[in-house]
């Protein structure tokens, strides 16, 4: 019985991000869901919190784009936090260890990371050699992107970018040579359908970035539940990718677990791009 049970398994078609019918797409033709300002959240305390879990939580639920804050703290150390790391901060080299044990306990899984620094390149390396993050951190080419199945079977299954324009390392790559993305404040939900054009990057570029959330002024689980459900969501979506003509790759939302944003990425990855 179990010699059985190891034969279906080995037999098995093998399953990337949930699905193995994205083990064959590239990095362009995946949707991904994503948590804006994902370091800060309610769970461990940090003030006017933009998600209610940690990351780690976050990307237990099914997350897997995770934009993080990078400033020093107070005591100089490379840290996670908002502008104002009084309301809420962590080391930078706790935040990529937690990232290291999910992607060491998950396999088959791919993430994103999408840094908006304001430390040297030389203080994120340091501390992705301290996490033991480096090792999963994808160096290769993205002319073209490669497939979700070539990222796991070389286990270099985390993709940073970063808007610091001087990086240099292979696999801190530059985010406006390979993404697009469309405005980030709005206020109300009306707001939205007129958000869908360039804001950042360039059209050219083959990732788009479709910020999806709401800063009035900060944000709340309130103001994201009047956009983060269907049928307000996929129809925002559809509207912008009839308008761009581009398939959204990183949909980001405040309180990522109020709302449909997984549903509706479930949606787009049904479709070819």
């Amino acid at each position: 019985m179990i010699a059985a049970f190891a034969l279906l398994a080995a037999c098995a078609p093998p399953v990337c991000n949930g699905s193995a019918d994205l083990c064959e797409r590239r990095i362009d033709e995946v949707a991904f869901a994503g948590t804006h300002n994902a370091m800060s959240n309610a769970d461990e305390g940090w003030i006017a919190p933009n998600q209610t879990h940690a990351p780690l939580q976050q990307l237990a639920e099914g997350i897997r784009v995770l934009v993080f804050d990078l400033h020093p703290l107070d005591d100089g150390t490379p840290g996670l936090c908002h502008g104002y790391c009084s309301l809420g901060s962590k080391p930078l080299v706790d935040g990529l260890s937690e990232l290291r044990t999910f992607l060491d306990a998950n396999p088959d899984e791919v993430v994103v990371v999408i840094f908006e620094s304001y430390l040297p390149e030389r203080e994120v390396d340091a501390s992705f050699v301290a996490s033991g993050l480096s090792a999963y951190a994808y160096a290769g080419s993205s002319d073209p992107w490669p497939t979700l199945g070539t990222l796991i079977d070389v286990n270099q299954r985390l993709i940073v970018f970063t808007d610091d324009a001087s990086t240099t390392l292979p696999w801190h790559r530059y985010s406006y040579t390979s993404l697009w993305e469309n405005p980030y404040h709005a206020e109300a939900a009306e707001e939205l359908a007129t958000q869908c054009g360039l804001d950042r990057g360039d059209r050219a570029l083959p990732l788009w970035t479709l910020n999806h959330f709401l800063t009035a002024p900060l944000a709340s689980a309130e103001l994201a539940a009047s956009v983060n459900f269907d049928p307000f969501f996929e129809d925002r979506v559809r509207a912008c990718m009839a308008e761009t003509g581009d398939f959204p790759n990183f949909v980001l939302v405040d309180f990522y677990d109020v709302g449909d944003v997984l549903a509706v990425v479930s949606s787009l990855n049904t479709e070819s791009p």
